[in-house]
């Protein structure tokens, strides 16, 4: 039996909304598959989540929605083709980036004795601050306030102001008793973390040892990185170079640019960190949201040829943390953990001369995504408990953000470390 070629894969599906909040599950556990010349209808009642279904692998989800388990592939091979002309500017590009991916391959020498520095640092912030006993038992106290507070304000909105009076006023007044508790809790929060930075600048013999150590460790950190870079490094950053330059052809110059310095930005961390760049699976954790990788299959003085074949990042690099999150763990540093957070790059609709489909002289279109996956972002279950799927209050499954917008939550802002 001939085998048929799948066009778009499904796999265990869910997606969720951040309403109000809240977390509201839209469609669970999804699976199917769509094969070469077939066509196939999608049936359920009203709300059960068609429309959500199909925006979602169409790249079309409301800002508050996003993928929290499972994937979505398309696979296209006449899509995935792709190539970019070599002239004198682009091979001054390509060097340019060669060149500073060289300078930062001198990292790699003293990687393990960055992490001992990345340690080092993230044991003195962790004295300084909170356990995460203490962080998570405020943490949660103040959640839940916060969400007495969002129902009670909820409630008060069902009242009728010209009949219902007395009881605005007793909601009213459960408000400003919750707000009050908040206040009082992220002022005890507060408190202790400067009793914490208090006991820790008064540890004299730590803080001696703490700076005897550094200075080792920066001593040695500083010889190691003195070493030369060698030839194979020098190549294989020209190689990381070309990749770079033909993933980012599809985009005019300046947004080329752009995600060129994001690419060799993240590079250079997982220098800092000693990743094996010659990995297929680490080149794809480099990529920014929305920059296709593309691997070069041949090239000449002339041409840079190759294929699509990582789109957006996968729901497994934060249902399972991936490497250079695990190492972040272990090392428990913010420059670390922030590794693979530059998500600024986004393609925008059209090319430039340069970004041509290889087959049809086309430039290519902003939905060639031939891998196309997304994630839910990092901090989804951070400022959001589970809206339980018996609640009575359950909106509509496609009313998200379409008829009744509620706004996306405040995102959390992530910090940088300084690097060494």
């Amino acid at each position: 039996m001939e085998e048929r070629k799948v066009l778009l894969s499904v796999k265990d599906l869910d997606v969720k909304f951040r309403v109000r909040g809240r977390i509201l599950t839209a469609i669970r556990g999804i699976s199917l598959d769509i094969y070469e010349n077939e066509s196939i209808a999608i049936v359920g009642e009203s709300g059960s989540g068609k429309s959500v279904f199909t925006k979602t692998f169409a790249g079309m989800l409301d800002s508050n929605g996003y993928i929290d388990r499972g994937s979505v592939i398309f696979n296209d091979p006449e899509l995935s083709d792709t190539s970019v002309k070599l002239s004198g500017r682009a091979w001054s590009a390509i060097r340019r980036t060669a060149a500073k991916l060289d300078g930062s391959a001198k990292y790699e020498h003293g990687a393990e004795i960055y992490k001992q520095i990345l340690e080092l640092e993230s044991e003195r912030k962790r004295k300084a601050t909170l356990s995460e006993e203490e962080d998570k038992r405020i943490s949660d106290e103040i959640h839940d306030l916060e969400y007495q507070r969002t129902e009670a304000n909820n409630l008060k909105q069902t009242f009728d102001p010209k009949k219902e009076k007395d009881k605005i006023r007793e909601i009213t007044a459960e408000v400003e008793r919750l707000e009050k508790a908040i206040k009082e809790a992220q002022e005890n929060r507060e408190k202790l973390i400067k009793e914490h930075k208090q006991a820790l600048d008064q540890d004299t013999e730590y803080n001696k040892r703490y700076q005897e150590r550094m200075a080792e460790l920066k001593a040695d950190y500083a010889k190691a990185c003195a070493e030369p870079v060698t030839d194979e490094q020098k190549a294989r950053d020209l190689a990381l170079a070309k990749e770079f330059y033909l993933s980012t052809g599809r985009y005019g110059t300046i947004k080329r640019n752009k995600c060129i310095n994001a690419l060799v930005k993240n590079t250079v961390k997982a220098m800092k960190l000693g990743v094996d760049l010659s990995e297929d699976g680490e080149r794809d954790s480099l990529y920014p949201e929305g920059v296709l990788r593309c691997r070069i299959l041949d090239e000449d003085e002339t041409k840079l040829h190759g294929t699509c074949i990582h789109g957006l990042p996968g729901p497994d690099d934060l249902a399972q943390p991936d490497h250079h999150d695990r190492q972040a763990d272990h090392v428990r540093h913010p420059e670390a953990s922030g590794l693979l957070r530059d998500r600024s790059a986004r393609p925008r609709a059209g090319a430039d001369e340069e970004g041509r489909h290889s087959q049809c002289g086309k430039p290519l279109r902003r939905l060639s995504v031939p891998v196309f996956r997304r994630h839910a972002p990092a901090y989804r279950h951070r400022h959001c408990p589970e809206l339980p799927s018996q609640d009575p209050h359950l909106r509509r499954a496609d009313d998200g953000a379409g008829r009744d917008d509620p706004g996306a939550d405040p995102e959390a802002s992530e910090g940088s470390a300084e690097g060494i």
